[in-house]
């Protein structure tokens, strides 16, 4: 799981570095930021008991650490859903109507902070019947969200087959391994997350430097075409400096000649066709 932390924690760090204006982009990056620490809370757990073997934690330092383990824990599973949903919503943009949209972060941020109030359970991280209850349909209902985005122009198609693939797959893989096998009394099956992803990452990595992943591509190109145009703006610049240096000095030599000209008529309407041009 070491690698899932890692992965999913560079991807909310690239979606938030590239394109931190988009609402759609820091929803998804909360996504996976909560997934890392999700997969950080069961890294904690070998961490631990190495700690406690060599000596190096006593056991007090160990129950401190078994707090930030489950705190971890709890922000994967009240706080994924929650982002999910939020993003989905600000991605696919009027498929909610609008009054509803806005008051949808703050409404359904009641169920995962009411879940702080749940006592704590000794046997698993979290109360998986009440966390099933609101969880569950707000995985369910971010995915149909997705799925019902449709896009006319073939560029903003395959931007979303992308984020489809890279995103989508992930969560419904999440939702039956973390949320709905536990009701059964399956549980670390949160194991296996580890293979979708990682096809997750890699289609982001691509994505990232090849076709764009929501807008961020498009804000790389901005900024070239901002550089561009600024090197355009600046030579410009400096050439219309250069030419006006240049008339200036064929004006001035062009009335001195013409002053020395004065008894040759023909000579001084070449130069006044000079200093016309």
């Amino acid at each position: 799981m070491l690698f899932v932390w890692i992965a999913l924690w560079t991807t909310s760090a690239l979606l938030m570095a590239t394109n931190r204006k988009s609402v759609a982009v820091r929803w998804l990056s909360l996504v996976a930021f909560c997934g890392g620490t999700g997969a950080l809370a069961s890294n904690f757990d070998g961490w631990i008991l190495a700690w406690l073997e060599s000596g190096l934690i006593s056991n007090d330092r160990e129950k401190l650490l078994r707090i930030l383990q489950r705190g971890c824990s709890w922000i994967s599973y009240y706080v994924l859903p929650y982002a999910f949903l939020c993003f989905a919503s600000a991605y696919h943009v009027g498929a909610i109507p609008f009054s509803y949209a806005r008051k949808l972060p703050i409404a359904a941020l009641l169920f995962p902070v009411g879940m702080l109030a749940v006592p704590v359970t000794s046997n698993t991280p979290v109360h998986f019947g009440l966390l099933a209850i609101w969880a569950i349909p707000y995985l369910i209902l971010g995915a149909v969200l997705l799925l019902m985005k449709r896009d006319r122009h073939p560029a903003d198609r395959r931007a979303h087959a992308v984020m489809m693939a890279a995103v989508l797959p992930a969560v419904l893989i999440a939702l039956f391994m973390n949320y709905l096998l536990p009701l059964f009394g399956v549980y670390g099956m949160w194991r296996y997350n580890v293979w979708p992803i990682a096809f997750a990452f890699v289609v982001f990595i691509i994505a990232l430097f090849n076709f764009g992943f929501l807008g961020v591509q498009l804000l790389i190109e901005r900024k070239r075409l901002d550089f561009s145009l600024r090197a355009i703006t600046s030579g410009t610049a400096m050439l219309n400096h250069a030419i006006k240096n240049d008339i200036g000095k064929i004006k001035l030599f062009s009335d001195k000649i013409a002053r020395a000209a004065e008894p040759d008529q023909e000579l001084r309407d070449d130069i006044r066709v000079i200093g016309s041009a």
